[in-house]
């Protein structure tokens, strides 16, 4: 028993010992294997792009105590590649990709292969045209003189020297525009019979111009000329006589023109087109309408209701010799008709500021109800104003001699008998007709009235 006791003594001394010197020689072997790998990790190992132009520090992939196990440092040399591997990608058009594959054997070996792949990306080149400008230098215009009618148009083109010439731009323009106008296409409208210059500027050199002479003429040999006096309120209607001129005044019409707020332009015009009935502004409608523009026209005093001749503006009426109009020439029922009737289409109508010729008073309208909205000028039958009364008074006298006999003192008188018919007074009676059909069509757009 002693004895036995004694060896487990020594047992544990002993085992302390032996367990301390395992430990150091583990540690050393640990130590070693660190060392070992650490040895077999280098730079050189590293594939680096032959075209790269950064260079990888043993800081930057082992740390500053170069103690990084395998991943770590294969993970810092993969994050520092992909990296670079964006900046080459967007300063080059020669792309190189790096891929690494790492395998681990069961050994516990690294083994790390590299393959290199370039793409080239084609290069786009952008060329630029400038077009140097080319200015005229001479135009010249396709007609040299043009003759017109009034009413009509015609569009003239340019010739441009040098025939390479780029600048084309051109502004128009009319020495007289009551003549003839013209638009920035160059074409020529014709308002009235004359004679005018239009001519045309290069917008790129004011220096280069030409011309091109016009002349206006009725179209027709008209028998009439018309001027409007705005200054007497009156309308002349001007005859040609056998020397070729209109000095002869056959008619002076009382009118209305515009208003002062509304007034009546100035200028040359001509007859365009007439109408039966035409609607005005209001809307109100006018009798025997004569067009000299696209707004102005010759009528009769407005009417509240078209074809109804019995609708008259009573107020209208009673303002002719006076401004009453929106623009139009306004005169009473007969005048406008005569107008319609006999001066054609394309006479020539001046309208003037100045006063000439004064018309005579309008007709006066009558009190009573069934003349009221009537134009006691106008030729409708319907018209009141055109209906006479006849009266016939008839006397009848029988006269009966006086005799006298003288005889012994007898006398004998005779009685005059006098008989006096009655006076008899009949009227005639007209059954009201139905207003003649308007045979021109009303356009769209209604006059200014």
């Amino acid at each position: 028993m002693a004895k036995n006791k004694k060896e487990n003594d020594n047992r544990t001394v002993v085992n302390p010992f032996l367990l301390t010197i395992l430990s150091l020689f583990a540690v050393g072997v640990v130590v070693m294997c660190c060392f070992s790998a650490a040895n077999n990790v280098s730079k050189d190992s590293i594939p680096i792009a032959e075209d790269s132009q950064w260079v990888i520090a043993d800081t930057e992939i082992f740390g500053e105590d170069g103690m990084l196990t395998e991943e770590e440092a294969f993970g810092r040399r993969e994050e520092t590649s992909e990296s670079d591997s964006q900046a080459v990608e967007q300063s080059s058009t020669s792309t190189t990709t790096t891929t690494t594959t790492t395998e681990r054997s069961t050994t516990g070996k690294t083994t790390t292969s590299s393959a290199k792949t370039t793409a080239t990306t084609p290069k786009t080149t952008t060329t630029t045209t400038t077009t140097k400008p080319v200015i005229p230098t001479k135009i010249s215009p396709s007609k040299n003189s043009v003759s017109l009618t009034v009413g009509s148009k015609k569009k003239v083109s340019v010739n441009y020297a040098p025939s390479n010439t780029n600048k084309k731009g051109l502004k128009w323009s009319s020495t007289n525009p009551s003549v003839a106008k013209v638009k920035d296409d160059g074409t020529i409208v014709a308002v009235a019979a004359g004679t005018c210059s239009i001519k045309a500027v290069s917008t790129a050199n004011s220096n280069v111009a030409c011309t091109v002479s016009v002349t206006v003429t009725e179209g027709i040999t008209s028998t009439y000329k018309i001027t409007v006096f705005v200054g007497s309120q009156s309308v002349v209607v001007y005859k040609k006589g056998s020397d070729g001129k209109y000095s002869k005044a056959v008619r002076v019409i009382t009118c209305s023109t515009g208003t002062t707020s509304t007034p009546t332009r100035t200028g040359k015009y001509s007859i365009k087109k007439k109408y039966r009935w035409k609607e005005l502004m209001g809307p109100s409608w006018g009798q025997y309408c004569s067009s000299i523009s696209s707004a102005y026209l010759f009528h009769s005093v407005p009417y509240n209701r078209k074809n109804d001749p019995s609708s008259m503006s009573m107020g209208g009426y009673s303002k002719l010799g006076s401004r009453a109009s929106h623009g139009c020439i306004r005169m009473c029922c007969a005048d406008a008709k005569w107008i319609y009737d006999n001066v054609p289409v394309g006479t020539s109508v001046v309208v003037t500021s100045e006063a000439g010729p004064y018309g005579p008073s309008p007709v006066k309208t009558k009190s009573g109800s069934k003349y009221k909205g009537w134009d006691p000028t106008d030729p409708n039958p319907d018209n009141p104003y055109n209906k006479t009364e006849d009266t016939t008074t008839t006397t009848t006298t029988k006269t009966t001699t006086t005799t006298t006999k003288t005889t012994t003192s007898k006398t004998t008188t005779t009685t005059s008998k006098t008989t006096t018919s009655t006076t008899t007074t009949t009227s005639k009676t007209t059954t009201p007709t139905t207003p003649e059909p308007d045979p021109d069509p009303v356009s769209d757009e209604p006059a200014v009235g």
